[in-house]
Formats: structure tokens, sequence, C-alpha cells
């Protein structure tokens, strides 16, 4: 007869931990509502501050033209605001339940990061508790970045997603494996894309592997920094002029 086995108590935590910090940030969105930029989204985009000439979202086409001019005036961000035009044309609830899934995400890939560096089994036990309640009791602006819809997408979404980056980055990219390099090519690209913040980011914790592990290295590795860095800085190029600043409605 096969001995079950039993959860170890880091298992136990983790768990009770993650349903607790769930519900808390599904009980948080629930209570908050859309505010104005928000309902902007409702809109097709024709300059960053509302006016009397803006008209409702009415289809798919309408959000591509939004983000045509968006691009037009702002430059980054595309992506992301793409993202927050989709959510406001759902119900409200979608997003709630998305958006404290992703606050989970933040707290699990940053304790893999930090797993990596001291091994999970070394980790104190309490290590994910601890990192949730920095992350909830010490954010700046925690509603900004982290309930409110448009700021939720544009830095706790694009937040998990860099972290998993420099995850990849630590865990596989001083292997030396071609393979790995692949691997970590298309979510660096593409979170260098989602703000003008994130390339340079991850630019600097390359370079940081990179020099931790040096010895490691092999010959094209040095070009895979190259490629990614110079990525990273096109993405975060912005197209904004005097001339641009504002859309005629068609």
């Amino acid at each position: 007869m096969n001995e079950k086995i039993k959860p170890s108590r880091r298992t136990v935590v983790n768990i009770i931990s993650s349903a607790a910090v769930f519900l808390l940030m599904l009980a948080m969105n629930f209570m908050l509502p859309y505010i104005t930029d928000d309902v902007h989204f409702n809109c097709v985009w024709l300059d960053i501050v509302p006016s009397e000439n803006d008209r409702l979202v009415e289809s798919f086409s309408d959000i591509i033209e939004s983000m045509k001019n968006y691009y037009s005036l702002c430059g980054g961000r595309v992506i992301l605001h793409f993202i927050c035009y989709i959510f406001v044309q759902l119900p409200k609830w979608v997003f709630n339940i998305v958006n404290s899934v992703f606050f989970l995400l933040l707290g699990i890939i940053t304790y893999k990061i930090a797993a990596l560096e001291c091994g999970e089994k070394e980790a104190p036990v309490w290590l994910l508790p601890l990192i949730y309640a920095v992350y909830l009791l010490d954010t700046p602006s925690f509603g900004d970045d982290c309930l409110w819809l448009s700021g939720s997408i544009n830095y706790l979404w694009s937040c998990v997603l860099l972290l998993t980056d420099i995850y990849l980055i630590i865990k596989y990219l001083p292997d030396g494996k071609p393979g790995t390099y692949l691997l970590c090519a298309f979510p660096i690209a593409l979170s260098a894309a989602l703000n003008e913040t994130t390339g340079c980011i991850l630019i600097v914790t390359a370079f940081l592997v990179f020099l931790k592990n040096a010895r490691k290295r092999r010959k094209y590795i040095y070009i895979y920094y190259s490629v990614r860095s110079r990525e990273c800085c096109l993405f975060c190029s912005a197209r904004e002029t005097a001339e641009e600043r504002t859309i005629t409605p068609k």
C-alpha cells in the first residue's frame, strides 16, 4: 500500500498565502469602479484629453484606429492600451479576476527569482507571504499601480512580464546554450515594446548577468546582447511631434 505524500510546510504556507492574497485583491478590485482615464477607452482616441469630438467605440476597427492615433500622439504603450480597450469593452468582473491573478503572478515570479539566488530549499518558509506583504503594504500608489484598470495594465501586468524576462535571463542565459537565447528573445522583445522604461531595465539587467558570468560566456553571447539591446532601444523610441499632437476627427 502506497503511503500518501504529505505536502511540505512550505507548500501549505504558499497555497494559503496565495489564496488569501487572491481573495483580498479580488475584493479590492470589485470595490474600485472605473475612473475617468478608463472611461476614455470607451471612445475612439483622438487626443490625450477627451473632448466633445470623441465618439464611442462601436467595432474592432475603431480600436485599431485609436491605436494608430495613439501611436502618432504618444509613441509607446500601444500594446498595453490596446489591452485596455479590450477590457473596457468587457464586463468589469472579467478584469477583476484577471488583475487579481496578475498580482499573484507578481509575487510568484519574485519568489522564483529570490529562490534562484538562495536555492528554493534554503529559502525561508515564509518568503512568499513576506513578498506579498511588501507588495501590499509598501508599493507607492498601490491603487494606481495595482487596482486602477489602466494603471494595472500599464504597470502591474508589464512588471510581471519584465520580471519573467529577468528570471529567464538569470536562470538560462549563463548556460551558454544557443537554444536558451531563442527562449528569451520573444518575451524580451515584447517586454521592451510595452512602455518606455522596460527596455532600458532589461538592458541593464542582462549586462549585469553578463558581467557575473563573463568567464562562462561564448563568443556569440556578445552578438546576442548587442542585438537585444538595440532592439530594446528601438522599441523605446517615440514619434510624437508638434504637428501630430492633435488628430483631426473623421
